[in-house]
């Protein structure tokens, strides 16, 4: 596509699925990276420390971010709905939960936060689009969560070898029991997923 340069990266949490690549970007300098957000809990995973080390050789700056803080980027804002300020937790609880809007388009970014993460979550609005926790683990997806979201796009992201057996059909009928007109998009089946927006509309682009 021609890009050189990212404005900014949220990183979830420090699991090497949703790390590497970036520490990996950083080091071959590939891409220009503004600022990358983590999370701020009490205890980093050793990936969020490479992620700081490979960003401290270029001008990327780090930044962390917790539930209340926002983040604004021209139209597109972030709202951070979790985790806690310095809260106790570790691995896929860890993940920061993003509400983003751009124009009229109100989208949900999970992480691979469990189901109970998931109903703690303060959702005040229906979303166009959720990417599903967790890669569509059995362990995330939570209906009553769902019944709030009741997004109209849901984005599933996973390999379509992986060995976890993701998506679980379970939670892809939670999703589709949330909204009856839910329209589901799955990286392994679908390939790369884009956004397409068109003044106050948006849609779904697959290859």
């Amino acid at each position: 596509y021609g890009i050189d340069s990212i404005d900014c990266v949220f990183l979830s949490h420090g699991d090497a699925d949703h790390v590497s690549g970036i520490v990996s970007l950083l080091e071959t300098r590939r891409l220009r990276i503004g600022t990358i957000y983590l999370p701020e809990i009490r205890e980093w995973e050793r990936e969020f420390e490479q992620v700081i080390a490979a960003a401290s050789s270029t001008k990327t700056e780090i930044l962390t971010l917790s539930k209340g803080d926002s983040v604004s980027v021209g139209e597109l804002s972030f709202q951070v709905l979790a985790p806690a300020r310095n809260a106790a937790v570790k691995g896929n609880d860890a993940s920061m939960v993003l509400s983003a809007s751009f124009r009229e388009t109100d989208m949900l970014f999970t992480g691979d936060a469990s189901a109970e993460i998931e109903r703690n979550l303060e959702i005040t609005r229906n979303y166009e689009l959720l990417k599903i926790s967790h890669h569509g683990s059995k362990y995330s997806s939570d209906g009553s969560f769902l019944s709030k979201a009741a997004p109209m796009f849901a984005l599933v992201s996973y390999d379509k070898n992986n060995s976890y057996g993701h998506p679980s059909e379970q939670a892809l009928e939670r999703v589709r029991s949330a909204n009856e007109n839910v329209s589901i998009f799955e990286t392994g089946k679908n390939g790369a997923v884009t956004l397409v927006f068109s003044g106050s509309s948006v849609s779904v682009s697959v290859p």
